[in-house]
Order: structure tokens, then C-alpha cells, then sequence
């Protein structure tokens, strides 16, 4: 029954909503986030626990054929993705003395943002989640991978941007530039879109210079606290939802949370996962997605499968159905959103023989496109 109905006959539903907003915000990381906020992280948990997962993909506009035009799950389902994934990687991107055209360097970063903030405004004004991960460029070699690094600055990366470290400064530099993106994220409304942020991703491997071969847990834990405390304390960033996400690197629910930052800095959990796709361990998965499921109803948090795909060729006919479908096929998982990697070959071609795999997949009772998510933006 909508709000308005609500009001209509008993005259007291904007007090129940205010008071269900009121009650989610406390256990939120923000307590002083916008309503929206608060009713997207009510949202997300009320849908996963009724065993829906919202269907999202990274850069959706970056389409299999490389056209302009309907998102490739929009052309193959008549339906649009719920998660819209983005990136801060070109949005706070600082400044490289080493770079031989600095002032072009920065013009692309002005486009790449400003092009991001357009798709983050068109997808909250769509009804759809708006979702970050950040790809940071180290302050020296301005990239993400550890590989570019030497053993030298893969081991004074990371900790350069604790409280006195020698990048404090410099990444205290990229958070302003990420508030400042969160604060011009307002949709037709004038309300801003809520963000779901999740730094330091995949920290569990050695591909990025987060990773834990270069930084200590507690180091890790305490960078974690500075970024949120920084964003929500100093720059008053109050429309992020902040999700810890490591690859799939664990087993148990104590391996999940090594570097687990504490409650009071975390909305929502989740993992990336190709690889025990790409090898068939289907049982794996499904029991790391049970672990995280369980972590998150047991903390009040949110639990989502935050970037999957499947690289290897050739790629099983069955991969959605089979892979996919079949790690989900639990009742009991409340799996807020699964989110495939940009472009080919993680969505399948117009002409592919994989699309009626797809299809299926996508008409299962579980997973949800828009329009059938509802407003995730106002609670009832």
C-alpha cells in the first residue's frame, strides 16, 4: 500500500515512514544520512530478505558492440538494470608532475567525471542504485597495479596515506574530489543520489597496491576508518552506503572478516568472485555467498556478489542457469545484488547462442530488473 493510501485512511503513514527511517538510520554507518539514503539501505535489505537480488552491471554503457544505445541487458531482456557501477578512478585523480602534458591529463579527467556524474544523475532519476568502486592511482606511478611498483613502493604505497604518512596530504586531496562528485550527484528532484562506495576492493589479493601483501590488517582497518570518518566527518558527505569487499580468498566467516573494519564503519559486505566460476566450483561459491548472507543478517548489514564474470573461452553453454543460477539456488541467501564486469564477454552478444541462457536466467524468480524493483528510494 503506498504511503499515500496509507495517509489517506489512517492519517499517520509519513509518521511510519519517518519512524522506519529513523530506526534504519541508527544502524547505519551515517546516522545523519539523507532520507534516501536510509530508504535505499531499507530497500535493499527488505528485497534480499524476501530472496530477491537486484541485477547490475559495471559501465553499462560501455555495450558488447561498442555502440551507443540501450544497455546490452536492456536490448536483450526489454528490461534495465537496477545497478548502474561506476568508478572513481578518473573522477579524483590528482595531479603527476611526471606526466609530459599535465594540462591534458586533467582535461580528460573533466570529461571522464563529468561523464560520469551524467550517468550517475540519468541512473538515480531512473530508479536505479548507483554503485562505486575505486580503481585508485597510486600517488607516484598513477596506477592501480601493484605490478608497476617496486618492492619498494609496494611496501610505503599504502601506508603514505595513513594519518603522517608521506601521501596523507595527497589523499586527503582525492577525498575532496570524491565529496565533491557525491555532492553534485542531485537528481531532477534535487535530492542527491545515494552512492554505495566500496574502497579498496579485492584487498585480499596482490594485484593492487592495497592488497595484503603491503599493508598490515590493522593498517588496512585504520585507512579504512580515516577515509569514512574523513568523508562523513570533516566533508559531510551524507549520501554514501559504505561496502567492504574482498575477492573470494576466504573459507569461513573468520577469513572474511581478517580486515573487517568494525560494524559502526560498515552498511553493506560482499565479494568478487571470477574465479571460482571460471574453475567450476560451484559449491564454493554458493558457500561463500552463504557465509556473507549469514555475516550480513546476523550484523544488520546488506550482502551483495559486487563483480562477477566469467573470462575463460570457450564459455559454458549453460553459464547463467548452471554457474550462475545454481550458486543462487538457495532460498535462504539474501543476496541484495549480483553485478557483472563491463562489456564483452560478461553479457553475451545480440546473436550470441548464450542469450536464451541469459534470458532464463534473468527470468528466474530471484533476480530483479527494473521496473519491478519498485522505488528504492521512499519507504511505505
Amino acid at each position: 500500500m503506498a504511503v499515500s493510501a496509507f495517509f489517506f485512511v489512517l492519517g499517520s503513514a509519513p509518521l511510519v515512514a519517518q519512524e522506519t527511517l529513523d530506526s534504519v538510520r541508527k544502524t547505519l554507518v551515517d546516522k545523519q544520512a539523507t532520507p534516501e539514503t536510509v530508504a535505499l539501505f531499507y530497500n535493499l535489505r527488505t528485497l534480499a530478505a524476501e530472496g530477491k537480488t537486484l541485477v547490475g552491471q559495471q559501465d553499462p554503457n560501455v555495450t558488447v558492440t561498442r555502440q551507443p544505445g540501450p544497455t546490452d541487458i536492456k536490448r536483450i531482456t526489454g528490461k534495465e538494470l537496477a545497478i548502474w557501477g561506476h568508478d572513481f578512478m578518473d573522477i579524483a585523480r590528482g595531479t603527476y608532475p611526471d606526466v609530459p602534458n599535465q594540462a591534458d591529463f586533467r582535461r580528460a579527467g573533466e570529461r571522464q567525471a563529468a561523464r560520469s556524474l551524467e550517468y550517475t544523475i540519468n541512473a538515480y532519476n531512473d530508479g536505479m542504485v548507483n554503485v562505486f568502486c575505486w580503481h585508485m592511482r597510486d600517488p607516484d606511478k598513477q596506477s592501480f597495479y601493484a605490478r608497476e611498483l617496486t618492492d619498494e613502493q609496494k611496501q610505503a604505497m599504502f601506508r603514505g596515506l595513513l594519518p603522517g604518512g608521506i601521501h596523507h596530504e595527497w589523499y586527503k586531496d582525492r577525498l575532496r574530489e570524491v565529496a565533491d562528485f557525491a555532492g553534485k550527484a542531485k537528481g531532477k528532484d534535487g535530492t542527491l543520489s545515494p552512492i554505495i562506495f566500496r574502497p579498496y576492493h579485492e584487498f585480499d589479493g596482490d594485484w593492487f597496491w592495497w592488497g595484503k601483501p603491503f599493508c598490515t590488517a590493522q593498517e588496512y582497518i585504520d585507512c579504512w576508518r580515516f577515509t569514512v570518518e574523513f568523508l562523513r566527518d570533516e566533508l559531510g558527505v551524507r549520501n554514501f552506503l559504505y561496502a567492504f569487499s574482498p575477492d573470494n580468498r576466504f573459507n569461513s566467516e573468520a577469513e572474511f572478516l581478517e580486515r573487517y573494519p568494525g560494524d559502526e564503519y560498515v552498511d553493506m559486505i560482499g565479494f568478487d568472485n571470477y574465479s571460482d566460476y571460471e574453475n567450476n566450483r560451484i559449491e564454493a561459491a554458493a558457500r561463500k555467498l552463504a557465509i556473507i548472507s549469514d555475516i550480513a543478517v546476523k550484523r544488520g548489514k546488506i550482502a551483495a556478489l559486487t563483480e562477477v564474470g566469467y573470462r575463460n573461452q570457450p564459455i559454458p553453454p549453460n553459464l547463467y542457469t548452471g554457474y550462475y543460477g545454481k550458486s543462487l539456488a538457495d532460498p535462504k541467501l539474501q543476496i541484495a545484488f549480483f553485478m557483472f564486469w563491463r562489456g564483452s564477454p560478461y553479457i553475451p552478444a545480440p546473436d550470441s547462442p548464450l542469450t536464451g541462457n541469459f534470458m532464463e536466467f534473468m527470468n528466474s524468480p530471484r533476480m530483479v530488473l527494473l521496473p519491478d524493483v519498485g522505488n528504492l528510494y521512499t519507504v511505505e
